[in-house]
């Protein structure tokens, strides 16, 4: 799973398509796959469905969470990105989460998440060959909207 410079304006694409007068925005920050590692999510939020990007120290993403009960507290997604190795590795990942808000989805306070991966990682040497890994990992995401 290679992600090339044209998946940057996946967000743009994403984001357009959607009606501009039903949305609410929201910007939050986190921990976990679903804000870059440490970083921050911008959101667009389309009635019982999140859209975000995110953006962070060692990461990007771009997913979406679709609350399951109509409280909206409890809500599903997905998400792809990739966090980017300081010097050695890239990793290329894609999953499924599980996420609990308090406050509802497009409330704002704190964002517990679980999920599943998929992962590709690339690992760059200097002195021998590059490495190639895959495998399925468990994701954990706390965040805060405001």
């Amino acid at each position: 799973m290679e992600m090339k410079k044209s998946h940057l304006f996946a967000p743009i694409l994403l984001f357009s398509t959607l009606p501009a007068q039903a949305l609410d925005f929201q910007i939050a920050a986190g921990y976990g796959a679903q804000y870059g590692v440490l970083g921050a999510q911008l959101s667009a939020i389309d009635g019982d469905t999140k859209y975000y990007v995110s953006a962070g120290l060692l990461g990007r993403g771009i997913g979406f969470n679709t609350a399951l009960s109509d409280d909206k507290k409890y809500a599903v997604g997905a998400l792809v990105g990739r966090f980017d190795g300081i010097f050695s590795s890239d990793t290329d990942f894609s999953g499924l989460t599980l996420n609990y808000r308090p406050n509802g989805l497009a409330g704002k306070g704190w964002d517990f998440g679980v999920g599943v991966s998929y992962y590709e990682r690339e690992e760059y040497s200097w002195f021998s060959e590059n490495k190639s890994e895959s495998g399925v990992t468990l994701l954990f995401n706390l965040g805060y909207a405001f």
